[in-house]
């Protein structure tokens, strides 16, 4: 894997887990159906993040897979930093 990419997964990732720590903290006091639309979209991301991972980890060349795994983390980033700024 690309230097700069496998930097730029851990920043997302780092990122990730503090925006899960603040959702942590407010989750019950969200709309249940939201919570449950965030979920579904959450998988979703999560299963695009794992087939562009294995895609990169096949072709570690490929820039196009390293964009596409860091354009995944980007849309995940986005949907927690919508849910955590949730009134």
């Amino acid at each position: 894997m690309n230097q700069q990419i496998a930097r730029a997964e851990r920043e997302y990732q780092k990122a990730i887990g503090m925006l899960d720590q603040a959702l942590a903290k407010r989750r019950g006091g969200l709309d249940p159906e939201l919570v449950k639309q965030y979920e579904s979209s959450l998988a979703l991301i999560d299963s695009s993040i794992d087939a562009s991972r294995r895609a990169l980890r096949q072709r570690p060349d490929d820039p196009t897979a390293g964009q596409f795994l860091l354009a995944a983390y980007a849309k995940k980033l986005d949907l927690m930093q919508d849910i955590v700024m949730q009134q």
